[in-house]
């Protein structure tokens, strides 16, 4: 099944004797699933025939998503005892590379090689496509492409003469994945160049001595997924390092929690996301929130409250206390710099009305 599709499941079960009321659980990866008004599930009690006891259920899913990939169980009780029937559902997302070197500085007529892999095929046919300067890759005299097979290629320039940056991107039959740049920087003889001097940021990332006119692109510090990219400019400076896509794992796992919990998947206890999600993000932690971190953050927010707009009957008040007091915690001063970088990549009207 592909991601953005749809899809309907039947259930069908042969009644005897049933002693009360007949009724199906569904569940994903052993997560009872309870469509709200919203969610891209929907359940529902097509038919059934009282001369053979024959029932239908039925799951409609909308717009699949990777993360709804596992295990699909239906159960069928009458409250005394159940039968279930499980099927896997295997969601195939577009392709995701890894791309090797992401900077490199060389001297004019050296030998580059760039290596570009498959590191998320979802189990097909997947192919690796090239590019250079943002437009589909023509090789020119000295540039090869060596495929090594179909998650592994190589891109060998020799003689290189000019600074360029190279891309590369996965594709399969759902569609072409994110590109990922190799930016490759060419110092030319007798020629005076200006450069950017050893930097460490408010997040501690450790920038090298770099050579003008280079987007220099690192892994993010510490226990966040992502890289963090930053331009020396052509008069030797820094620019402001981009953190847009630096998010912790725990931050990320929180977020396809409240993803599943929105759509009526209950894989986690609201009350628990809350919490873990307060001490996230409380403004006596140590290190800083990336303005990636603020996105995903916000959209979690967002997530519960979609939630709770359906649920609210269950909603306590300790809950909207810990969900009030993650708000703040955006909000504090300390996060002004990562909010202004954030606004500057994309619209911030949408994140401020979550939290307001």
């Amino acid at each position: 099944m592909i991601n953005g599709r749809s899809v309907t499941v039947m259930c069908e079960a042969y009644v005897l004797y049933a002693e009360g009321t007949i009724f199906a659980t569904w569940k994903l990866n052993n997560s009872v699933i309870n469509p709200t008004n919203t969610s891209r599930w929907k359940t529902e009690t097509v038919s059934s025939n009282p001369t053979n006891r024959r029932m239908h259920f039925r799951l409609i899913v909308l717009s699949l998503q990777t993360s709804d990939s596992g295990n699909l169980t239906c159960e069928v009780s009458d409250g005394y005892i159940s039968s279930d029937k499980k099927i896997s559902l295997n969601i195939i997302g577009k392709p995701i590379v890894s791309i090797s070197p992401r900077t490199s500085t060389v001297t004019q007529g050296d030998t580059v090689n760039i290596y570009c892999n498959v590191v998320q095929s979802y189990s097909v046919l997947t192919s690796i496509l090239w590019y250079k300067n943002g437009d589909t890759f023509n090789p020119n005299k000295g540039e090869i492409i060596i495929r090594i097979d179909n998650t592994h290629s190589k891109l060998v320039v020799s003689g290189i003469q000019d600074t360029v940056q190279y891309e590369c991107s996965g594709i399969n039959n759902y569609g072409e994945g994110n590109r990922l740049v190799s930016h490759i920087s060419v110092i030319k003889p007798n020629v005076v160049y200006q450069y950017c001097p050893v930097n460490v940021d408010q997040f501690e990332s450790f920038w090298v001595y770099t050579v003008e006119n280079t987007l220099a692109i690192i892994s993010c510090p510490g226990d966040r997924a992502g890289t963090v990219s930053r331009l020396c400019n052509s008069n030797g400076e820094w620019e402001e390092p981009n953190y847009s896509t630096c998010i912790s794992e725990r931050l990320l796992n929180l977020n396809v929690e409240t993803d599943l919990l929105k759509n009526g998947i209950e894989v986690k206890d609201v009350n628990n996301i809350l919490v873990d999600l307060n001490k996230l993000t409380e403004p006596d932690v140590p290190k800083d929130l990336t303005s990636g971190e603020l996105d995903i953050s916000s959209s979690i927010l967002d997530n519960i409250a979609v939630h709770a707009k359906d649920k609210s009957d269950s909603i306590s008040i300790d809950q909207l206390e810990i969900f009030v007091s993650s708000c703040d915690n955006l909000l504090v001063e300390k996060n002004i710099p990562s909010w202004r970088q954030l606004k500057r990549l994309v619209s911030i009207n949408d994140k401020v009305k979550t939290l307001t």
